[in-house]
């Protein structure tokens, strides 16, 4: 992953919010059912991955505004319940705001 940076287009409020968002996200995702998924994804932006894996933390969040849309550069810890190791995952993500944060890309 390229180091992307804030630029300072994301104010602190909006920070907060995506932030506790995503952790939310993150902490079912490895074993949430497609119709659970459905609520926080669209049109199956992020596949679901169906493992046994515990939220640990979010690793150096980069927020930047695009347009109505917000990019997120993140890093995911995950403790692998199976293997007793971690597992970290990057991921690049658009997320859009109508009633709720969706991530869409």
């Amino acid at each position: 992953m390229t180091k992307t940076a804030s630029n300072g287009t994301v104010d602190s409020d909006t920070v907060q919010e995506v932030t506790e968002f995503l952790e939310t996200f993150f902490t079912f995702y490895p074993t949430a059912p497609d119709k659970e998924l459905a609520y926080y994804v669209k049109d199956n932006a992020l596949p679901p991955i169906r493992r046994n894996y515990i939220f640990s933390e979010l690793i150096n969040p980069v927020f930047q505004k695009s347009g109505h849309q917000l990019q997120v550069w993140i890093s995911v810890k995950y403790r692998d319940e199976t293997t007793k190791g971690e597992q970290i995952s990057q991921y690049v993500l658009t997320l859009e705001k109508d009633m709720n944060w969706m991530i869409v890309q």
